[in-house]
């Protein structure tokens, strides 16, 4: 995700924005355990898009419930 963002951002937070935007536009494709979506982003004046995917972390502890599992950028 670092590459598509800017210097500093909050990844989890961004990424958690886009997983309720893509739900209330039914563009989220879900199971149990993992979770896919749209996440649009402007590089270099343009707008992009990728598809990021989320799985249930099942590691325990005091971490986070969801880790970003892998991105997927369009292929061109």
């Amino acid at each position: 995700m670092s590459t598509y963002l800017p210097y500093g951002a909050d990844t989890l937070g961004i990424v958690g924005e886009y997983y309720w935007i893509a739900r209330e536009r039914g563009t989220i494709e879900a199971a149990r355990n993992r979770a896919s979506f749209p996440l649009r982003y402007t590089q270099a004046g343009k707008r992009q898009e990728v598809t990021v995917r989320i799985r249930r972390n099942t590691t325990g502890g005091l971490g986070a419930t969801w880790a970003i599992d892998k991105v997927e950028a369009p292929v061109e």
